[in-house]
């Protein structure tokens, strides 16, 4: 090889190794006079041998070992290296550039080992920001520089040189990619950078193209994108020279903050997310309106739905219900012609005219009251008296209603002849054929806020049906639709004692819905 100048360095090669690129530490050999190793987290290729820039404040310098090759970075040849046995021979120092060389110190020089520092350590210092290390080495006999190396710590900043947006769903060209790091000049579709904010429409991604610089490796760039306003800062993200922001979260701006690995000082750039159509101020007016107009008129609306369906489902139960009270008067009625006509068979004729007088007003009063679903007490007592007074023409037995004194009988209303198929039960399956031994109570109680009716009889426990008639199946079939119409509790139960039976109505919380 032919010899080069000892203060010149060419670059003759330069190859990439996988396992430094990965790694913290990045290294560099010198081929030289005296041949070096350089550690460095991060570094510029200027393609000087003399000069080289770190942007890591640590740099580590050993002499190269000799009879093994080292993986490095990064390959400079400036000189034939001297012969080995010269090596004793030789000072180095090192100082700051602009202060008085330090004292000259003899190399370190020890045996080969494969790990750094292989041969001997030379210096391991930090370098601060915009300041410069000189590493000299000298012939001790003559004091004449033999070799020399400037390690400078520049204030790098990034600097955007164009950018873009594109939509989410496309995807990224390639060939833009590798023209955006083989080209000096602006690719095609991206935009300078001119002063003022970066404008994002809302659903973009960015892609943003920084100025190259010759750094050992590409993820060499940290950034983090802060929203305005939030007083914490956020994580560094490691990225290269191409980077890309995907669609921001909320409209409003940011600041993107770019630095090199291992500096301080960053480059700020506003970005603005415009906002979708529904985060416009008109749109969350428009939105506000809407939701104080719907929670205005809603609940007026939900109450007069839900009051005509209550309505609806009232006026449908109140016909059924009717239409099983227009069951129970032929079913009545039917009872009461057999029982005249019994009288007739047995000749029983004043008996039979005095039971069509009362059947009559009876009648007129069922008729009358037939429109009404409820009657107050005191007209449905009259009622059912003059039905056990039909019945008492037959059977001869006696009867008593038993009224609280709490119950306002004229105010209080019940459903009209309800409780008739209850005493007619009584009288056919309970009383009949007992004559005059025959007796039914009727009690109208107040319990709280309900009225409880009790129809009592003492007939005999043999003589009793289990109340399954067809009278006591409307009867039931009513109640199920009083309770929808009147949302009240109602309960019918029969209960056979050691003499007699007990029918028993209770209406609860009817006299509070009165």
């Amino acid at each position: 090889m032919k010899k080069l100048f000892p203060y010149i360095s060419i670059p003759l090669l330069c190859t990439l190794n996988s396992n430094a690129q990965i790694g913290k530490v990045s290294t560099i050999t010198y081929i030289a006079a005296v041949p070096l190793v350089v550690e460095t987290s991060l570094f510029v290729n200027n393609n000087s041998g003399s000069t080289m820039q770190t942007v890591s404040g640590r740099i580590k310098v050993a002499i190269a070992p000799r009879r093994k090759g080292i993986p490095t970075e990064f390959n400079i040849f400036s000189s034939r290296p001297l012969n080995k046995q010269r090596l004793p021979y030789l000072q180095y120092r090192c100082f700051k550039e602009g202060e008085a060389g330090g004292e000259w110190n003899a190399l370190p020089l020890k045996n080969e080992s494969p790990l750094f520092p292989y041969a001997g350590l030379l210096l391991d210092t930090l370098v601060a920001a915009r300041s410069k290390m000189v590493l000299q080495f000298r012939n001790k006999e003559d004091g004449q520089i033999l070799q020399q190396h400037l390690f400078s710590r520049p204030e790098i900043i990034p600097t955007i040189e164009g950018f873009r947006e594109r939509n989410a769903y496309d995807s990224i060209d390639n060939s833009i990619i590798s023209m955006a790091f083989n080209s000096r000049m602006l690719v095609k579709g991206f935009d300078s950078l001119k002063t003022g904010p970066i404008i994002i429409q809302p659903g973009k991604h960015l892609e943003l193209i920084f100025k190259i610089l010759n750094m050992n490796r590409d993820s060499c760039l940290q950034f983090r994108v802060v929203k305005e306003g939030n007083k914490e800062d956020g994580p560094w993200n490691n990225t290269g020279h191409l980077l890309t922001l995907h669609d921001l979260v909320s409209q409003g701006q940011y600041q993107l903050e770019v630095k090199y690995m291992d500096m301080d000082s960053y480059q700020t750039y506003v970005l603005v997310r415009l906002p979708y159509w529904y985060e416009t101020k008109i749109a969350l007016i428009v939105f506000a309106l809407f939701m104080m107009g719907f929670l205005i008129g809603f609940p007026p609306f939900l109450r007069n739905t839900l009051r005509k369906r209550k309505k609806h489902k009232r006026v449908a139960a109140e016909k059924e219900m009717r239409i099983a009270q227009n069951q129970l008067t032929p079913h009545f009625i039917y009872n009461a012609l057999n029982s005249i006509l019994g009288l007739v068979t047995n000749g029983e004729t004043e008996k039979a005219n005095e039971y069509l007088s009362t059947f009559s007003k009876l009648m007129r009063q069922t008729f009358e009251n037939s429109e009404s679903a409820l009657v107050p007490i005191i007209t449905d007592i009259d009622m059912l008296e003059l039905y056990i007074r039909i019945e008492q023409l037959r059977f001869e037995f006696s009867y008593c209603f038993h009224i609280d004194p709490l119950l306002e009988l004229d105010s209080i209303e019940v459903p009209s002849l309800l409780l008739q198929p209850a005493i007619e039960n009584a009288v056919k399956h309970g009383i009949a054929g007992m004559g005059p031994a025959g007796h039914i109570d009727i009690y109208f109680n107040k319990k709280g806020d309900g009225l409880e009716v009790v129809i009592q009889d003492n007939g005999q426990k043999e003589v009793h049906q289990p109340g399954t008639g067809y009278g006591i199946k409307l009867t039931k079939k009513r109640l199920e639709h009083l309770q929808h119409i009147y949302q009240v509790k109602m309960d019918y139960q029969l209960v056979h004692e050691t003499v007699g039976c007990k029918s028993i109505f209770l209406l609860e919380n009817w006299i509070t819905n009165q």
